[in-house]
Formats: C-alpha cells, structure tokens, sequence
C-alpha cells in the first residue's frame, strides 16, 4: 500500500501499517576523529546524538567532522615542517619527531578551537624560574608551528603571587564561557594530582589529557586515572612516543650541545644561544 502523506510508503502486516524504512548504511568505515566525535555525542550531548542518529543526518556530520580534521592535521604538519626543517630521517627519524609529540598527540586526542600554552608563573611548590618571563614565552612561540589555533598565553607570567592550576582555570571558564576545557599533564602530574590546590574542583572543570614521561609506567598511570575517576574526573591518555629528557636535564647540561640541537626546536634553540641561559649551553 503507497500513500503520499509525506511519501512515506506502509505494508499492511496482519491489522496494521508499518512505514517501510530502511537506514543509510555508512559507504566507508568512520576514522579516529570521527569516532571521537560521536563518542563524544553519544556520552556528552545524547538527546542531539539521538536526534542525529533517527533524522540520519549522524553519519554525514562525523564523516565532515573527519575530513576537517585530517585537512587541518596535514597543514599544522605542513607548518610544522616549514618552521622547524626536519633533520635527515635516516639519521635523526625520532629527533624530529619528539619535538613536540605531546602536545600534537594532545591536539590529535581533542581537536580543540584553540590551544593555549602558558608558561607558569611563581608555582607554588617550588622557586620562581630564574630564567625572564619574556624568554620563556619567546620560547613556547614554537609551538605555533603545530596549528593556527595555537596561542602563547602571559597570564601566569604577568600575574602576581603563586599560581595555582584552579585559579587558571577559573579564569579560562570566564573568558570561554560554555566551552569544554583539557589541560594537559605529565604522567608525574597524574600521579600526584591529588595533592593539587582544589584538585576534586578542578577535576569539575577540565578533562585531563595525560602524556606518558616514563616507559613503561602504564600500570601507575592506570591506578592514578582510576583513582581520580573513581572521583568524579575525566581522563584520557595521549598516544606519544616517550621523549627520555627532561627540561631539567637540559638546563643542568647533562647534554651535550650537539645532542641539544637535536633535542630543541631550532627557535628554542636560538633564544637559548643569544640570550646566554643556562650556563650558555649551546
């Protein structure tokens, strides 16, 4: 039986009309940021996904979701790559690419609208940095290289007395009303997130995006993400190779210059070489 009420077809079965409706089956398999985002839908926006997934219109929105993605991770690599030259891939292969894996791998887990790195002020559990303020924001300028959406904050750095991770926080909540906000952190940070300033508050605020500092150390970080969603957070693991160097490391000069040109960014590099810091290391 047809009928033209907004061209649905019906086929009697027994007393009734049933409407005849068949799904548009996806034509290809969803990629990494489309899963994301309908993970995302589904756990954090259901009524929409609902909607989404019975109108039909669920699998065209995460295929553009997908292909915007991969178009903007090929031109933070092309930007990347024009920035900072990458060294022979025969000799140097992970030199280049552990420049600045965390925070890509980050960028790859979340796809933010922005990215903001804010160099810290006075932390609260240790000395103020000796190096100027104005040096270590010309340093994290690298990180522009990763993507326009990527931005140098000063707010810690220009803020006065300690700064604490709630405070920040509670500032971007402010200036990015609505928005959904990660903050990434070390595998160390994880583990001791717990003894944070208001950490269950700031637990409420942001989901964290960890990055593995130690290899093997997946079982620590499993029992500390456990803990802390045991308590109401959020976490996710960003997938990075494990760089074996630490900032300290580098400003004790455990390295030699050579091995730190491989290690640096060649802006960080330069700023470091004119400006003498470190006990001129390179």
């Amino acid at each position: 039986m047809n009928t033209n009420s907004r061209n649905v077809t019906y086929s009697t079965v027994g007393d009734y009309q049933l409407p005849n409706l068949t799904l548009n089956q996806p034509r290809k398999p969803l990629g990494k940021y489309g899963r994301l985002r309908r993970t995302y839908l589904k756990e954090q926006r259901p009524v929409l996904y609902n909607t989404m997934l019975l109108n039909g219109s669920l699998y065209p929105h995460l295929m553009e979701v997908e292909q915007t993605a991969e178009s903007q991770m090929q031109q933070t690599m092309q930007g990347l790559l024009k920035q900072n030259p990458a060294p022979d891939k025969e000799q140097n292969q992970m030199a280049w690419v552990q420049h600045m894996n965390n925070l890509r791998a980050a960028m790859q887990a979340v796809q933010p609208d922005v990215v903001l790195v804010m160099p810290a002020g006075i932390p609260p559990h240790k000395h103020a940095s000796a190096t100027p303020g104005e040096l270590r924001l010309a340093m994290c300028e690298c990180f522009k290289a990763l993507g326009p959406q990527v931005q140098v904050s000063q707010w810690e750095v220009d803020r006065a007395g300690r700064s604490y991770t709630y405070n920040t926080v509670s500032m971007l909540q402010e200036k990015y009303p609505g928005a959904q906000l990660y903050m990434t952190i070390g595998s160390d940070m994880l583990e001791t997130f717990d003894e944070w300033y208001r950490w269950r508050e700031i637990l409420a605020m942001v989901t964290l995006v960890v990055q593995s500092r130690e290899p093997g150390d997946g079982d620590a970080l499993r029992a500390a993400a456990q803990k802390l969603e045991e308590a109401g957070g959020k976490i996710m693991f960003a997938d990075a190779p494990v760089l074996e160097c630490a900032s300290s490391d580098i400003r004790a000069g455990k390295y030699p210059p050579a091995r730190l040109k491989e290690l640096l960014p060649p802006p960080v590099a330069d700023v470091i070489h004119r400006n003498g810091l470190y006990g001129k290391l390179i």
